[in-house]
């Protein structure tokens, strides 16, 4: 069969089939549509029945509670509320038939006439003066305005009722009245008469319904499931009676309504649904109507504001009626569609065969050597492309032809020149093949060996075999890419040929398995060589190196030795210095105590050469027993010997005691001492009296190397890291100090060979002093200085031990 003829019955078949199918499948889901539409539909109007209701009770209710605050109504006489009252209801006769007003013990008036006796109270005979009033004290709106109203602006709908004066069908529109004080001192309801519920119905569905012929039929139900309203008039409030048919009364031997409930109802398909009703909820249900055997669909949903559960009835075959008509519209569309497609699908095959003749003659022209397109598919259709790509297409493998033979000639040639050995094993077959070059490394000529991979392995040295084996393995077992392994093959003529040999995995691109192992070798004989050498001469410099660690170990041990004497020397050099300094210290202190007893005893009775004589011999000793308490100081931090006695205080106050102190000295030199406190109390947990020392040394040093000027202490709170601090800071205008000299300006009896300092008395041992003492409070001791302009010595130390 052709392919005009394929396409002539295909294109058709594979155009009607689907809508065939199609048209079968969503002939049930249109008719789902239509049906869940019409539902839409159903459930939209009902709403709009459910909001016009809500609007006419809200709007009554809100009536009631404008009566409910008025003056006269809340003065609950009967003669002004009655005249008032039947003037309302001349305006408000379309909404209400009569007016109650009930006070708190349940005893009511209306603008119907009552008993006269008792205030037109209704009574049992308002004829009787002293008959018995009725109460309302059993209704539901009293009870919810009135009776369980804890003092609250209240207004119901009541449940339908039989009245206690007519005994006919009525609602109540009630609102509490409250006082000034919210207190509830009665009632007002608007009586609404059974006929006016059914005539405001009746608008509704004439309204909203005339445009269709679903026949609804309306149901209210209560909080409490009572019915409110039906269709039914059997399930309607009624008087309660006995099987005789006389009324049934209560113990205040009144009437007593009876109602009907949504969850007495014998249907299962109501009783199903009368929570979801109950629960002010929206849905629907269908059942089977009893009467008629008909299904029927029943939609609810809520009255907003009232607590009442709107529904409506209608038969499901009045809301789908139009559902045939529907259906049969949509098959004569799909009857019209199918015949158009027919056609057009023949036409199509038709035009369809024609070029793929061309295309077929084109072909056999392209096969014999011509690649010239055909005039009748020069076209911008498919066809026309498709006949491009055929001319590209040759046009191509006839190039990538030419470019594949000077591929290979290019590749026999770099083969003839390079030193590599390559080999190709065909993991397939089984087969391998050795290039020329391969031969020449061993030795060999082609017809001497056979093409596999004994070969290979045969020729390899015994210990490398494994080696090998296992690198060829783990590449065809772990899908590596790739191996490089060096071996040592065996020469024609018997000598070892050291190889480099490496080669990449080839896998088929369908299966993903190993098809090819491809790889070369490369003779490393001669780098091998040079290895070995290289081997050699670092296993002599590796001797070598260790003959020279061992020595350099050696010096390491004796250098600690000699570190270790030094130590021990300095150490008791400290403890002969604090000794001497001990046994100096006591005849001092009785040579300076003697000469200060002389001074003051022979003033004015020697002459004044002797007398300053002895002031020197005293100066001269303070500052020994100064050098000496220094000395002693500093050896006794040095042997451990020195602990620090810490103390909270407030170093400002500390501080200025200092000032106080260093100032004759500053006086003496007609220097400036100045203070920069950052605050009036800085609290320190420091050892007092080694903080004096600190700043008096640091003060002391200032002064001594400042001719002109001033010398400032400044303190302020100081961070170091995360640790708090205290910083304080002695700046000088003095001769500064040189940057080669200030690495060296903490070492113990270290000063300065130059005049400026040679000038200025001192043995080096304030600065040392001060930084033993700062680092024992884990503090520090830093200088900036420049020459010629002055010092800044600031000393650390933390506010607590850390």
């Amino acid at each position: 069969m052709r392919i005009k003829t394929k396409l002539s019955f295909l294109l058709p078949g594979l155009i009607l089939l689907p809508m065939l199918v199609s048209m079968a499948l969503q002939l049930p889901q249109l008719k789902q549509q239509i049906h869940d539409t019409e539902l839409e539909r159903f459930d939209a109007l009902l709403m709009q029945v459910s909001a016009r209701l809500s609007r006419n009770f809200s709007s009554l209710q809100h009536e009631v509670m404008l009566y409910a605050r008025t003056q006269t109504i809340r003065s609950l006489e009967p003669e002004p509320i009655r005249t008032y009252l039947l003037q309302e209801i001349g305006r408000k006769q379309a909404f209400f038939s009569d007016f109650m007003i009930a006070d708190t013990n349940g005893y009511f008036f209306s603008t119907q006439p009552g008993n006269p006796a008792q205030a037109h109270r209704h009574t049992f005979d308002d004829s009787d003066p002293d008959a018995r009033p009725h109460t309302t004290i059993r209704r539901d709106y009293w009870r919810y305005t009135v009776a369980d109203n804890p003092g609250e602006v209240r207004s119901i709908i009541s449940n339908p009722m039989m009245a206690y004066t007519n005994q006919q069908r009525q609602i109540i529109v009630a609102a509490s009245i409250n006082d000034d004080t919210n207190k509830v001192i009665g009632m007002v309801g608007g009586v609404i008469k059974w006929e006016q519920i059914i005539e405001q119905l009746n608008i509704i569905e004439q309204t909203l319904f005339d445009k269709v012929n679903w026949q609804p039929r309306f149901f209210i139900v209560s909080k409490g499931g009572n019915y409110w309203f039906h269709w039914d008039e059997n399930k309607i409030v009624d008087i309660k009676t006995t099987q005789q048919g006389q009324q049934v009364l209560s113990q205040d031997l009144q009437a007593i309504s009876e109602s009907h409930s949504i969850l007495d109802d014998p249907l299962k398909e109501w009783q199903l649904s009368a929570s979801a009703i109950l629960d002010q909820q929206q849905g629907h249900f269908r059942y089977t109507d009893q009467t008629t055997q008909q299904r029927a669909i029943v939609s609810f949903t809520p009255i907003n504001n009232t607590g009442f559960t709107l529904g409506m009835v209608t038969d499901e075959s009045l809301l789908l009626e139009d559902t045939p008509d529907i259906v049969a519209h949509n098959i004569a569309i799909f009857g019209i569609a199918a015949m158009a497609t027919l056609m057009l699908a023949l036409i199509l095959a038709r035009n369809t065969t024609r070029p793929l003749h061309s295309l077929n003659h084109y072909a056999h022209q392209i096969e014999e050597g011509s690649n010239t397109i055909p005039k009748d598919l020069q076209s911008q259709d498919e066809f026309g492309e498709l006949a491009l790509q055929l001319q590209h297409l040759a046009t191509t493998v006839e190039a990538r032809q030419r470019d594949l033979s000077a591929s290979e000639e290019r590749f026999k040639l770099a083969m003839k020149g390079s030193s590599d050995g390559v080999w190709d094993w065909n993991l397939v077959t089984d087969e391998v093949y050795f290039s020329p070059r391969w031969y020449e490394m061993l030795g060999y000529r082609k017809e001497e060996i056979a093409f596999n991979v004994e070969t290979f392995f045969q020729l390899l040295h015994p210990e490398d075999v494994i080696r090998t084996q296992t690198a060829v393995n783990q590449c065809l077992t772990n899908r590596e890419s790739f191996y490089h392994v060096d071996l040592r093959m065996l020469h024609k003529d018997g000598h070892l040929v050291y190889i480099m040999s490496r080669a990449y995995l080839v896998c088929d691109p369908i299966s993903g398995e190993p098809s090819r192992l491809v790889g070369t070798h490369v003779d490393i004989s001669e780098q091998s060589k040079h290895q070995d050498r290289i081997e050699k001469l670092n296993q002599e410099l590796d001797s070598r190196v260790k003959v020279r660690t061992r020595e350099l170990e050696q010096a390491k041990f004796d250098a600690q030795k000699l570190q270790h004497k030094a130590e021990s020397a300095n150490h008791a050099k400290s403890t002969f210095l604090a000794n001497m300094s001990h046994e100096l210290r006591t005849p001092l202190n009785s040579i300076i105590g003697f000469t200060n007893r002389l001074v003051r005893k022979l003033d004015g009775k020697i002459d004044s050469k002797n007398l300053d004589a002895l002031g020197i011999v005293e100066e001269n000793g303070k500052h020994l027993l100064s050098l000496i308490n220094d000395l002693l100081d500093t050896a006794k931090i040095e042997t451990g010997q020195l602990s620090l006695n810490r103390e909270r205080f407030n170093c400002i106050l500390l501080a200025q005691q200092c000032i106080d102190q260093a100032r004759p000295l500053s006086e003496e030199k007609n220097l400036e001492l100045l203070t920069d406190f950052c605050c009036d109390e800085l609290l320190i947990d420091a050892d007092k009296k080694r903080v004096v020392q600190i700043l008096l040394n640091m003060l002391s040093n200032a002064i001594k190397f400042t001719e002109q000027g001033s010398v400032t202490l400044a303190i302020e709170p100081m961070r170091k890291g995360d640790v708090a601090g205290v910083g304080f800071h002695v700046i000088d205008t003095g001769i500064g100090i040189a940057p080669d000299l200030q690495a060296a300006l903490f070492e113990k009896f270290t000063r300065s060979d130059s005049a400026e300092y040679n000038a200025v008395k001192g043995t080096g041992l304030g600065l040392t002093l001060i930084k033993q003492l700062a680092n024992l409070h884990q503090g520090s001791v830093e200088v900036i200085s420049r020459e010629g302009e002055g010092s800044r010595f600031t000393a650390w130390l933390p506010l607590t031990q850390y």
